[in-house]
């Protein structure tokens, strides 16, 4: 039995390339040419070379078994972008698919919606129905009848569909306030406002915000104010 010493030196003499079918010969024609190398490397190359040369003509399988991890991005890389492409919609991609999964099922213009190519607020008809969403909404916190959605399911519905009008058109959601006094700001518009109140015109005294209204661009969606529903909350004499 030789050594593997041995081995090496009839590699290097071209003996083993004769055995073998000249198989050390294929392994030579895929080595890069080095450049600008020191004797010491060169000599480190040759018997590395060597001594993958003897490897692959000793154990089958050996060239495939040596491949260094680098050689894998080409086919790693496809599965990374896939992952990131097929990375499931829980929580939703965009705003309007975070609110159609937090409550699209309960409530009925978002699920009109749905089946929409466009989502966008500057298309009036999505617009519209946004806001109608978020006037029920808004109903619904202030009355109870939320529908079958918790407390905090209307909340985070409520702040995705302000951040979408902030968003897609630098609208601004008003009042800041849960109450609106009259006269109380040096912006103060009566005509911003809407009364949700039978018989009830002006707007002379406290009343609840029941849903806020949105400014942009020099348009304004007129928040809906309720004096009897402020009044119903005072506490009795």
């Amino acid at each position: 039995m030789k050594t593997f010493r041995e081995w090496l030196e009839l590699n290097e003499a071209g003996i083993l390339s004769k055995l073998f079918g000249g198989r050390s010969q294929g392994a030579k024609s895929v080595q890069q040419p080095q450049i600008a190398q020191s004797e010491e490397e060169k000599e480190k190359d040759r018997q590395r070379k060597a001594h993958d040369d003897a490897m692959a003509l000793l154990v089958p399988g050996y060239k495939q078994n040596a491949q260094p991890p680098m050689a894998q991005p080409s086919s790693s890389q496809p599965q990374q972008q896939n992952k990131v492409r097929d990375f499931p919609k829980t929580g939703g991609v965009t705003l309007f698919d975070q609110l159609h999964d937090l409550v699209g099922d309960k409530i009925i213009p978002i699920q009109k919606m749905r089946s929409e190519s466009d989502h966008s607020l500057t298309i009036e008809s999505n617009r519209s129905k946004i806001y109608e969403a978020y006037s029920w909404l808004s109903q619904a916190k202030n009355d109870g009848r939320n529908n079958g959605l918790s407390g905090s399911e209307i909340d985070k519905a409520i702040s995705i569909i302000e951040k979408m009008f902030k968003d897609e058109l630098g609208a601004i959601a008003f009042p800041d306030e849960d109450v609106v006094v009259p006269y109380g700001k040096p912006d103060w518009d009566s005509k911003d406002y809407h009364i949700n109140d039978a018989g009830i015109s002006s707007l002379e005294e406290p009343a609840k915000v029941i849903v806020k209204g949105f400014k942009y661009g020099g348009r304004t969606i007129k928040a809906v104010v309720s004096i009897n529903a402020f009044n119903n909350e005072l506490p009795n004499p």
